[in-house]
């Protein structure tokens, strides 16, 4: 009989190694640190979906530029566009991610807020997760 092992990244085996940064900052001038693959991979995922490109020193192409997205006239086809640009930009900046589904909707078109809901699996550990976000301007 056939073992279904589960690959498990060797840092998530020691609790009380800090993997990354969590999001959103707890306090002034302190972080809160991840501990597990999964849950760095998220809040990489929601930096990188929350900071425009050209924002991070450097790094010019880093950047899912979502809060620039609120400032465009919100259309049924703009948000099929933004759909379309985030997942070629996830894509191409995380490998170990595939995306399963992503939904883009307009929860107030009058002040502008975008929601986004993004559902994925981490190829390598097989697990899935979902981010939720919304911006207002």
């Amino acid at each position: 009989m056939a073992i279904d092992a589960k690959n498990i990244n060797p840092l998530d085996l020691r609790r009380s190694t800090g993997i990354g940064i969590g999001f959103p900052f707890s306090d002034i001038g302190t972080f809160s640190t991840t501990y597990t693959t999964q849950e760095s991979t998220k809040v990489n995922l929601i930096n990188y979906l929350l900071t425009n490109a050209g924002e991070r020193v450097l790094s010019p192409l880093f950047g899912g530029s979502m809060p620039l997205f609120v400032f465009e006239q919100i259309t049924e086809g703009s948000l099929e566009q933004f759909k379309r640009v985030l997942e070629d930009r996830i894509r191409a900046n995380f490998p170990d991610i595939e995306v399963q589904e992503i939904l883009v909707t307009s929860m107030n078109p009058d002040n502008s807020t975008v929601g986004v809901t993004i559902k994925y699996v981490m190829k390598r550990f097989n697990v899935t997760d979902t981010i939720t976000l919304s911006i207002t301007t």
